[in-house]
Order: structure tokens, then sequence, then C-alpha cells
């Protein structure tokens, strides 16, 4: 499974693919963790075990491992052969909608998987809650890069975001700043939009204290699972996320600065015009000087 450009996903490695109607439909082959039970049976694989695999795949994205895991494959697939429909143990963060969708993926009799002819074929299986929200027409021609995030109200949006300016990630972070030579690190919610900007702000006064010009000199280190540096020709920002998504935050502004430098068109928006009321102003955000060493 890979990630376009636009962050859609995408299926790759197909050294075992076949077409339904091939004899090598009918042969053994494929990943253990994700064979259906009439595969592991039977050896004969259709559409439906497809749905299985998916339900597998589903479950994986939100536990970090397939729901049928063991030492060996031959212990993987007697799981298989002996699984019951709902035996399944779910954590308590699984999402209500992702489990009824993974439950009714998992069954053992491949006509009632969700999506099978017999339950009303892909487009039933489109309509469950757990797909809600999204316009299958207009799917392929969307981008995925827009984010939402809780902790950006509509407030928030309104007194930080300029026209027609949507964020593609935010999280808060510990940024970490130094005075005379002492480190404090201090509570923002660091944001990146599709203008493109990349900015951190003070949620207690709902204020912008700092900018990171998008050039194509900016560059994001991975450090850690939690740490990482935005790095410009004349500074270094330090973040730590204590979420453990440093990785997303390294791959979305590498990907930003690399599309605009691609299209030639990197420009710091810090100062963008906008017209408001008639007027003509410019935006600038200034990193305020920190004089305590405590973090708030």
């Amino acid at each position: 499974m890979l990630l376009t450009e636009d962050h859609h996903v995408v299926l790759a490695d197909f050294g075992s693919a076949c077409y339904l109607h091939d004899d090598a439909a009918n042969t053994f082959a494929g990943s253990a963790a994700y064979m259906s039970p009439e595969m592991v049976g039977t050896g004969k694989a259709s559409a439906t075990s497809d749905l299985w695999a998916m339900g597998c795949i589903l479950f994986e994205l939100f536990v970090g491992r397939p729901p049928f895991d063991s030492e060996n494959c031959m212990l993987v697939m007697r799981k298989i052969k002996e699984y019951q429909d709902g035996h399944i143990e779910y954590p308590p963060y699984f999402p209500e909608a992702a489990k009824d969708l993974v439950q009714r993926l998992l069954r053992r009799d491949p006509m009632d998987r969700l999506g099978s002819d017999a339950t009303g074929g892909f487009d039933v299986l489109k309509t469950h809650p757990f797909f809600g929200g999204i316009d299958w027409k207009q799917v392929l021609r969307m981008s995925n890069l827009i984010f939402r995030c809780a902790d950006f109200s509509a407030d928030l949006q309104q007194s930080i975001l300029m026209e027609d300016e949507n964020v593609v990630h935010c999280s808060m972070v510990l940024k970490e700043s130094r005075v005379f030579f002492k480190r404090t690190l201090r509570r923002r919610l660091l944001v990146l939009t599709d203008l493109p900007r990349l900015f951190y702000v003070d949620m207690s006064t709902h204020t912008v204290k700092g900018t990171i010009p998008i050039a194509p000199d900016l560059y994001v280190e991975y450090d850690t699972v939690e740490v990482f540096r935005a790095v410009t020709k004349k500074r270094t920002y330090v973040f730590c996320d204590p979420n453990k998504h440093a990785c997303i935050w390294t791959m979305r502004v590498n990907d930003v600065v690399k599309r605009l430098s691609t299209a030639g068109n990197c420009v710091d928006p810090a100062t963008r015009q906008k017209k408001d009321r008639g007027k003509i102003f410019h935006r600038r955000y200034e990193s305020p000087v920190i004089f305590k060493a405590a973090a708030e």
C-alpha cells in the first residue's frame, strides 16, 4: 500500500495477482495473515476473498498488527481455519464504525461478507457509515491534503487563516527556545496550510507567535518519533510532538517544499498581500523574545 502525492492510498506489488478465471486463481499464494478461510481450506480464491483481506488490513491500520497473528504461517492459517464470526478482540480505542465494518467483512461464509453480490455488491459496501462523507464520484479528483484538527476551532480559523486558506496539518507541539543558553519548552499549535504557510500559535491568546518561511532552502529533519527540526539558512526550529507524529510533519512539510520548488513558485507568504474592507495590508509574524525559563 502506497501513498500518492495527493495522499491517496494505492495498491502495488501484484506479483501473485491473477484474473479470477485463470487457473492461477485456484493456486495457493499470498500472505498468510490476509488469507480467507476458503483459501486456507481449498486454495480457491474469489472476489469475496479480497473483501476478507480488506477487513484484515482495516483492522491492522487501527491496531498495528493483523487480526490473525502468530509465530509462523502455519499457526496463522490454523487461527483463520478455526475462526468463528465475531470472535476477535478489539482494543477500547477501536472506532465503532470501523469495528462494525471489520465484523461484516470477516465472515466465514464468502456470501455473507459486505460487498458480495448476495449483500448488494460494492455499491452497498460504499454506503457503510465508515465511509461517510466520501464523494465516490469525485474521490479520484480530490486531494486528501486538507486536514481537520480538533484544536483548530472556527474562531481560531477566522482569526488566523487567510481567505480560502486551508489547514494541511496541525498538532500541539512543544517548541524549543534558547535564551541566554537556557533551554525552554513552550506549548504551541504548529500549523501547515495550503497557501502554503508554516507557523505556530499560542493557544492561550490565539495569536501567531512565529512563522517559518517556506522557501527552497527549508527542509525538515526527522530525529525521533517525537522530535523533528525545521532547518532554514538562518535558523533551526526544534519541535517535540508528544503524539509521536514527527514522521508525518517531516513528510508533509518536505512534500510541500518539493512541490513548490518543482513548480518554481516557492515564495515566502508571510508578507502576502490581502484585501480587507477595501484596504491592502501585509501580515507579518515575528517571533517574540522569550525571557522566562518556565514553559507555558
